[in-house]
C-alpha cells in the first residue's frame, strides 16, 4: 500500500512537472535536434529530407492560440518524453494493482475464493 502511495504521488507529481517543463522548454528552448542521429527521440519521425520531425496533437483549444510550427515541434517532443515516462508510471501501477489483488486473495479462505471465481466469472 505505501508503495502504491508513493507512485501514486509521482504520478501527480509529474502532472505539475509537465507545466513548469513546457513553460520553461516553450519560452526559454528551441528543440535539440541532431540530423544525423541514429536512433530517434521518442515520438520523433523523419522525413523524407532527413529532418527530425515530432508529431502529435494539441491539447483542446490550443490549436486557436495561433502556435508556430517550431512551438508544436516543442510542445509535441515534450509530450513524447512525458508520455514515455507516464507510460512507465502506469505500468508500475498495474503491477502494484496485482500485487495488492493477489494479497487480498490470500486472505480468503478456499471456500471464499471459489466463491469468489464463480462471482466473477457469472458476469
Amino acid at each position: 500500500m505505501r508503495q502504491f502511495v508513493i507512485v501514486l504521488g509521482l504520478v501527480v507529481g509529474t502532472t505539475g512537472l509537465v507545466s513548469i517543463a513546457w513553460t520553461q522548454e516553450v519560452t526559454t528552448k528551441k528543440p535539440v535536434v541532431s540530423s544525423n542521429a541514429k536512433t530517434l527521440p521518442p515520438g520523433a519521425e523523419r522525413t523524407k529530407s532527413g529532418k527530425i520531425v515530432f508529431r502529435g496533437r494539441l491539447p483542446n483549444g490550443w490549436g486557436k492560440l495561433g502556435i508556430l510550427y517550431d512551438q508544436k515541434q516543442t510542445i509535441y517532443k515534450v509530450q513524447a518524453q512525458y508520455n514515455a515516462e507516464i507510460d512507465e508510471l502506469e505500468a508500475q501501477i498495474e503491477k502494484l494493482k496485482a500485487e495488492r489483488d493477489a494479497a487480498m486473495r490470500d486472505a480468503l479462505t478456499d471456500a471464499q475464493r471459489k466463491k469468489l471465481d464463480d462471482a466473477l466469472s457469472s458476469k
